[in-house]
């Protein structure tokens, strides 16, 4: 099964990064966070990480563009991974979160969808 639609879980520092390096590569990405207002900042740091691309020469503008419009900002976790073939979890480092969430998107994803975590403190086991 080829990779083209990716959920990232969490718009923070790292989801936010994760998300444009996936739209980067070419893979459509749903930013899914529970505010709106965390996926506005989110978005609006991607465009400035875009556009500082953009003025290094690193990235044309049409680019910049391209990848910015591959991710899409969503609220409600089932709309968030209904056309997932891969979901990035990035919430906070909290194990009863990770299992929230975790339960959580097994009522929702299809059940073919591989999962991944980041994690830098968290075991896994």
């Amino acid at each position: 099964m080829a990779i083209k639609n990716i959920t990232v879980l969490g718009s923070g520092v790292m989801g936010h990064g994760i998300a444009q390096v996936s739209a980067t590569a070419g893979y459509n990405v749903v930013l899914r966070d529970i505010k709106q207002e965390f996926l506005d900042k989110a978005m609006e740091k991607i465009k400035w990480s875009l556009d500082k691309l953009v003025s290094k020469e690193k990235i044309s503008k049409d680019e910049g563009d391209s990848i910015f419009a591959r991710i899409k900002p969503v609220v409600d976790l089932a709309e968030a991974v209904k056309d997932a073939e891969m979901v990035i979890e990035v919430v906070p480092e909290i194990m009863d979160l990770k299992k929230t969430v975790y339960a959580e998107l097994d009522k929702v994803a299809a059940p073919k969808v591989i999962f991944a975590s980041n994690t830098s403190t968290l075991p896994i086991t």
